[in-house]
């Protein structure tokens, strides 16, 4: 066996072996969160924290609008670092309109949703929190995208499985001793959100420099990514629909205890 193909071997394997090692410490992290949560808070408040996480999850899949794939699919196709960034700057243009959009209406709507699905005063103040993680998520999720486009399981990695959901129960559980109850961890995914967000960002930077001519391909990625909203949309309507109609049917209490005793979906 010649050099290369042992060299070539040993870095698949040393992919592989991370790819794992960061998967498991994804799902243990999720369990975790959970636990945590569901300990730390009244059940009323768990309940209305699940809704808060649905909404945001639901909100950040509708604005990403398929990209993500479509991102990741493009910037592997293309070796020109100007059509790599004009890729990345093509997904940022158009799904930011839709994430401001989406935003502002559920910001707006926030004493809505609140009298819909919560039941606690201060709840629409806890909306609003929440709903200002959706742009950080979406930033995130292009900055992924991105990288994992450029195959950087490194990368990859240290963003998504590692400090997302690590430095969001950090969060959680310094601002729920601090006293902040379902407030602090509303603040603990805005947080969470924007530090992974800029890391995925300038760590997709150091792969291909966001500055410099670019070659943007708006279309091809329209093309590829509409048919995907529908399909992001729908799983993320099995996963976390019986949460929000449990909110709107019933009150915080039954939603706390029904999340505690279901398996929570994936923090993707």
């Amino acid at each position: 066996m010649s050099e290369t193909v042992e060299e070539n071997i040993s870095a698949l394997l040393s992919s592989a072996t991370l790819v794992a090692v960061g998967s498991l410490v994804y799902s243990a992290s999720t369990l975790l969160e959970r636990v945590i949560i569901g300990h730390l808070l009244t059940p009323d408040a768990f309940g209305e924290a699940s809704i808060g996480i649905a909404i945001i999850r639901l909100g950040a899949t509708l604005s990403m609008l398929g990209f993500g794939q479509g991102v990741t699919r493009y910037i592997s196709r293309f070796d020109s670092p100007a059509d790599r960034r004009g890729v990345w700057l093509s997904a940022v243009a158009v799904t930011g309109v839709a994430t401001v959009g989406l935003t502002a209406v559920l910001y707006h709507s926030a004493p809505d949703i609140a009298a819909l699905l919560f039941d606690s005063s201060g709840a629409p103040a806890v909306v609003r929190t929440f709903v200002l993680a959706l742009p950080l998520m979406v930033g995130m999720r292009l900055g992924l995208g991105g990288i994992r486009g450029m195959e950087n399981t490194v990368y990859r990695t240290l963003v998504r499985d590692l400090l997302f959901p690590l430095s969001r129960i950090a969060l959680f559980v310094a601002l729920v001793a601090a006293g902040y109850g379902l407030v602090g961890v509303s603040y603990a995914y805005v947080l969470a959100a924007a530090a992974t967000c800029l890391l995925a960002n300038y760590l997709f930077h150091r792969l291909v420099p966001l500055f410099g001519p670019s070659r943007t391909h708006v279309t091809e990625l329209l093309k590829f990514s509409a048919p995907l909203v529908v399909a992001g949309i729908l799983g993320q309507l099995l996963t976390r629909t019986d949460t929000i109609m449990l909110g709107a049917l019933s009150d915080s209490y039954q939603v706390g205890m029904y999340n505690a005793a279901r398996p929570w979906p994936a923090a993707s």
